[in-house]
């Protein structure tokens, strides 16, 4: 960046890092990274953002306010975990059974995935992980999983409140209030961007995280996965 343009360094510099630099985050993200939020809202404004200003700040204003509403009434499958991080750490749940555990003192874990061979250290007490998915995502990582059913622990507990079926509600708990444009009028000479239309077929859906899968190797002789004949 210095050699392109110095100033622009010296003003990067003067940001925190705290603020914009992974390493030295202080807080947990959860899993979600800025720009993937904005892609999720672009995509959902595709149409919208092709209107005249006022119109699209009013349809946006209004979307969110569906959004709000919907979200607050969504039916939840728990009472304890929110619909999505539930989701996701059923799958974290299922991978997890075939780990081998072994304790090193009290509730320190050795996890092994049996095809890698590779191990991970679990501190249930301090509730860290070597992987440092437990620290990163405030939920239980595949191995601390296995760590707690080798312990025969409340899964649920190690989950940050964030993630609990009242804090979703909460969350939506503050309504956007309808408003009415009939009365304001547009700026003359003020129209919709200008898109320029890209070369080869334009993406319609994103794709998400683990979205591409490659297939489990199976074995065709004993019908074991992780290898092949």
């Amino acid at each position: 960046m210095k050699d392109k343009d110095i100033a622009v360094a010296n003003y990067v510099d003067t940001i925190p890092y705290k603020l914009w630099v992974y390493y030295v985050f202080s807080y947990p993200r959860y899993s979600y990274d800025t720009n993937n939020i904005t892609e999720s809202v672009n995509f959902q404004l595709a149409d919208i953002r092709k209107l005249l200003p006022l119109q699209m700040m009013d349809e946006i204003y209004t979307w969110i306010m569906q959004k709000v509403y919907e979200r607050h009434h969504r039916n939840q499958c728990s009472t304890e975990i929110a619909d999505v991080p539930l989701s996701k750490f059923k799958d974290r749940l299922a991978n997890s059974q075939r780990y081998r555990v072994v304790q090193s003192r009290n509730r320190v874990y050795q996890v092994q995935i049996p095809d890698s061979r590779t191990k991970c250290i679990v501190n249930l007490k301090e509730q860290t992980c070597e992987c440092t998915w437990f620290e990163e995502y405030s939920s239980l990582c595949t191995h601390a999983i296995a760590a707690c059913r080798f312990e025969a622990e409340d899964l649920y507990k190690l989950f940050d409140k964030r993630y609990s079926t009242s804090v979703y509600r909460d969350t939506y708990s503050y309504f956007v209030q309808p408003i009415s444009i009939e009365n304001l009028q547009s700026q003359d000479g003020i129209l919709p961007p200008v898109f320029k239309k890209q070369r080869g077929r334009p993406a319609t859906k994103q794709i998400r995280k683990g979205a591409w899968k490659q297939k489990e190797t199976k074995c065709s002789k004993y019908s074991r996965t992780g290898y092949n004949i």
